[in-house]
């Protein structure tokens, strides 16, 4: 629990200033993406399906009656409860893979956070080669004629 209170604390610490969203509306935002996560996780234990986009979809329409009219607020809500459900999913099934092959769960544990921590760096890299190499990046903002994202309209109109 240690682990989530810092993550959590970390999340609000960054995403309250850079979205001006209200450090209590984030925190019900984490709250209730546990309480989806565990949703999900249920679900992909069962199917091998796991709703993600459905369970951001749930945190929209609960930041629709808290929040009611702040896009942003409402985007970054629906976000928070889809990662999480997405990473609790993932990491169910990489230590369900582990315990299978007798992986001792520190070494997986070790893994994943040299995993996550050099993604950090190669996403950010990533992101800069596509932007450079497409032309996305322009006085206007972060537009890119050659890509579309059909679900971006999905998401933006949930919020709206």
């Amino acid at each position: 629990l240690g682990g989530l209170g810092a993550s959590a604390l970390l999340c609000v610490a960054i995403v309250a200033p850079l979205f001006s969203i209200p450090a209590w509306q984030l925190l019900v935002s984490i709250c209730l993406s546990c309480l989806l996560a565990v949703l999900g996780v249920r679900a992909l234990g069962q199917t091998d399906l796991e709703p993600v986009s459905a369970l951001g979809k749930l945190s929209q329409i609960a930041f629709a009656v808290l929040a009611p009219g702040h896009l942003v607020t409402n985007l970054v809500a629906g976000a928070i409860a889809e990662a999480g459900a997405m990473q609790a999913g993932d990491l169910m099934q990489d230590l369900k893979a582990g315990h299978l092959l007798g992986a001792s769960p520190r070494a997986q544990f070790y893994a994943q956070l040299i995993g996550s921590s050099a993604s950090v760096l190669v996403t950010v890299a990533a992101f800069n080669m596509y932007t450079s190499a497409y032309g996305c990046a322009g006085e206007a903002g972060w537009e890119c004629e050659q890509f579309q994202a059909p679900v971006a309209h999905v998401w933006k109109d949930m919020a709206v």
